[in-house]
């Protein structure tokens, strides 16, 4: 499967603030806030790996709320945690996704339903 090309290279320096600092080569792990109305959800079609700090590492299936889409082909999105009645909660990581590995879903509760598939809710269906 082709990648686009890493929006590291492509996006412009206002794109490019969620690259962490070079003290924090390591990918981290951060709390972000509840997602708004409009947020989006998208699924994993293929795993997905890069020791790019800011690219997103993913599995199949996951669960990945969209950010913003930057017409690159890269998604700024947000993976793990787990469902808390509203979208992802919890403990989650943010980067850049190659939009040809995933395939968006139709709103909130076809999101909802598959982190529960994936017994990632922790909130009951």
């Amino acid at each position: 499967m082709n990648v686009p090309v890493s929006p590291t290279d492509t996006i412009a320096s206002g794109f490019s603030c969620i690259t962490p600092p070079q003290s924090a080569r390591l990918q981290r792990t951060e709390a972000y806030p509840l997602p708004t109305p409009a947020t989006s959800f998208c699924i994993a079609l293929y795993p997905y790996s890069d020791s790019d700090p800011a690219i997103l590492s993913f599995g199949k299936n996951e669960v990945l709320e969209v950010l913003s889409r930057h017409p690159s082909g890269w998604w700024d999105c947000l993976v793990g945690g787990s469902w808390n009645g509203y979208g992802l909660g919890g403990q989650v990581r943010r980067g850049w996704v190659p939009s040809n590995y995933v395939k968006n879903m139709e709103g909130r509760s076809e999101a909802r339903a598959a982190m529960v598939r994936n017994g990632r809710s922790a909130v009951k269906p």
